[in-house]
């Protein structure tokens, strides 16, 4: 995706030239907000993945030093 939104900034570049400076912030903000857009829904399902994958490791590694604690202390 972020070579997408290159090269359609790219593309914009010549096109914007002709329009005001106004326009061409805020198509440039607009290209830049729908590319965060899309990368976000995108990516969701792995971020879910890697968060439940981090909470699983997390919950592990407290049983196992509360383990550890219960024998040693």
């Amino acid at each position: 995706m972020p070579l997408a939104t290159v090269l359609l900034l790219a593309a914009l570049g010549p096109l914007s030239s002709g329009v005001p400076e106004l326009a061409a912030v805020g198509l440039l903000a607009l290209v830049c907000v729908a590319s965060t857009g899309v990368q976000t829904m995108v990516d969701g399902p792995r971020r879910h993945r890697t968060r439940q994958v981090a909470l699983a490791e997390q919950e592990a590694s407290e049983a196992e030093q509360s383990r550890w604690r219960g024998e040693h202390l």
